[in-house]
C-alpha cells in the first residue's frame, strides 16, 4: 500500500555568548573572575501548545518543536554545576529576550568562572512535576547526577493544556555544548570582556510512533489458489484495545535505557496482555499490565463496547476493506483529528504495537484475538529493520488481514512497517503480512 510521506522538522537552536575580565559581576564561584552570558533560543515556538495516547496526529511540513519553559545548567566540564536559572513562557520579559528575533543578544546571564560548557533541557516544568529531577539540578553538585537520572517513561506522554491537546507538548528535549573562545568580537554591552560563545541544539529525547488508522481486508484466500477470495472468514472485527509494548520503561538524558516492558517473561511466559480493570486473568479476555506491572498500564488504551472499532465485511469478490481513521469507523463519520500515539526511548527495535479485536462471525460467537506488530522495516517488501532515534515521528497505517488475528505468540511474525527517517519528522510506513 502506498501512503503519503509525511514529515516534521522541529529543532530548537541556541546562540549563547559569553564574555569575562577582571571585574566581579557574581556568580556562583567567588574565587575567580565570572563570566557574562548572553543567551539566544532560536527556531521554536514563543508560546506553549497542549490526550494521553489519543492524541492529534502530526501533520507534514516545517514545524519547530514547542517550548515552554527551560532550565539553563552552566557547569563544569565532567564537574559540578556552577549556575542554574530556569525561564518560563510566563515571564514574558525573559522569555521575549530569549525567543524574540528583535531582542538583540538575548537574555544576560552571569554564571561562575569554572563553567565551560551548558546544558539546556526544555519543558523542565513537566519534567520536575512528574519527577525527582530537581533534587539534583543542584549547585555545587556533580552534572553527572542529571545526565544520569532515570527518567519514566510515562512522564513523556503527558497531555499538555490549551485547545489543541498532544502529548508533543511536554516532551523533554536536551542539549549541551562547550562555551569557546571567540577572537575579535564582543557582546554588546561588554566591550571589555573576552567573548565566548556556544550552540546547543536541544531536541525531544524520545521517539514517537502514530497509528493513522487501523483496517482490516476481508478477503479469505481459498487455500492453494492465491490471491483470489472465495469467502470472508469474519463478517466483523471490532478492535477492543490496543497498547504499546516491548519498549524501555526508564531513560536519561545521557541515552541509558533500562527496565525493558517484555510481554513474554518467565513469569508471563504466554506473553499475555491484561485489560487493566481485572486483577487476574479474566475466563475469555485478557488484563493488560496487571499486579505488580500495573504502573505500565498508561501506554494502553481500553476501548469499551459502547465505542469500540468494529470493521466490517463487504463484497467477497473485490476483498473489501474497512478502515477506522480517528475518532469513528469510516463506514460512519470520517475523523482524522485523532490517532493513537505513544512516545517512546529510542533503543534497538521500534517499540512493538499490539492490538487485542474481537473477530465475529454470522452465527458463532466472538473469537478474541490478537494482531501483533513484529518490528518496522526500511523497505515495504523485505529490508532492514529500523532503529528508532530520538527526535523522529514513526507514522503508519495499521491494515491487517481477517485472516492474521490470532493466539499471542511471541515468535510469530505479523506485521512489517516501512519507514522512512527524517529528523523530528512523520515517518511513512508500511505493514507486510505473512
Amino acid at each position: 500500500m502506498n501512503l503519503k510521506q509525511l514529515s516534521l522538522a522541529a529543532l530548537a537552536s541556541m546562540a549563547l555568548f559569553a564574555c569575562s575580565n577582571d571585574e566581579s559581576l557574581g556568580g556562583s564561584d567567588e574565587n575567580g573572575t565570572p563570566k557574562a552570558v548572553y543567551m539566544k533560543l532560536e527556531g521554536i515556538s514563543a508560546s506553549a501548545v497542549n490526550g494521553r495516547s489519543t492524541d492529534a496526529p502530526t501533520e507534514g511540513g516545517n514545524h519547530t518543536v514547542t517550548v515552554s519553559d527551560v532550565a539553563v545548567i552552566f557547569y563544569q566540564d565532567g564537574g559540578n554545576i556552577t549556575d542554574i536559572e530556569e525561564i518560563t513562557s510566563a515571564d514574558d520579559k525573559k522569555w521575549k529576550a530569549l525567543v524574540d528575533p528583535e531582542s538583540g543578544d538575548g537574555y544576560r546571564f552571569v554564571v561562575g568562572h569554572k563553567a565551560d560548557k551548558v546544558m539546556v533541557i526544555g519543558n523542565y516544568q513537566n519534567l520536575k512535576e512528574k519527577t525527582d529531577i530537581e533534587g539534583k539540578v543542584v549547585e555545587k553538585q556533580p552534572i553527572s547526577g542529571v545526565t544520569d537520572f532515570q527518567i519514566p517513561l510515562s512522564s513523556q506522554n503527558v497531555a499538555g493544556t490549551g485547545t489543541d491537546e498532544t502529548t508533543k507538548a511536554c516532551v523533554t528535549l536536551h542539549g549541551d555544548a562547550p562555551m569557546t573562545k571567540k577572537v575579535g568580537e564582543k557582546a554588546p554591552e561588554d566591550n571589555d570582556y573576552d567573548v565566548y560563545e556556544a550552540h546547543v541544539d536541544i531536541t525531544p529525547i524520545i521517539s514517537r510512533v502514530e497509528i493513522k488508522s487501523l483496517g482490516c481486508v476481508f478477503n479469505k484466500q481459498d487455500e492453494g489458489t492465491a490471491g483470489t477470495p472465495t469467502e470472508h472468514l469474519y463478517t466483523s472485527v471490532t478492535v477492543k484495545g490496543i497498547g504499546m509494548v516491548d519498549y524501555y520503561n526508564m531513560g536519561t538524558l545521557g541515552k541509558d535505557y533500562t527496565t525493558q516492558m517484555v510481554t513474554n517473561t518467565t513469569s508471563n511466559p504466554d506473553g499475555l496482555i491484561y485489560d487493566p480493570e481485572h486483577a487476574s486473568v479474566p475466563e475469555g479476555g485478557y488484563k493488560f499490565c496487571g499486579g505488580e506491572n500495573a504502573s505500565w498500564g498508561w501506554s494502553y488504551d481500553m476501548i469499551g463496547a459502547s465505542n469500540g472499532i468494529t470493521l466490517t465485511s463487504g463484497d467477497v469478490s473485490s476483498g473489501s476493506v474497512t478502515k477506522y481513521v480517528g475518532a469513528t469507523a469510516e463506514t460512519q463519520t470520517q475523523n482524522e483529528s485523532r490517532t493513537f500515539a505513544y512516545n517512546f526511548f529510542p533503543k534497538g527495535e521500534i517499540a512493538n504495537v499490539r492490538v487485542w479485536v474481537e473477530a465475529q462471525k454470522e452465527s458463532d460467537s466472538a473469537k478474541k484475538s490478537f494482531v501483533v506488530t513484529a518490528n518496522f522495516k526500511d523497505k515495504e517488501d523485505g529490508g532492514t529493520v529500523v532503529e528508532p532515534q530520538a527526535g523522529k515521528i514513526y507514522q503508519f497505517d495499521y491494515l491487517f488481514n481477517e485472516t492474521v488475528p490470532g493466539v499471542w505468540d511471541k515468535d510469530q511474525k505479523v506485521v512489517y512497517v516501512k519507514v522512512t527517517v527524517r529528523k523530528w519528522t512523520i515517518i511513512t510506513v508500511y505493514p507486510d503480512f505473512h
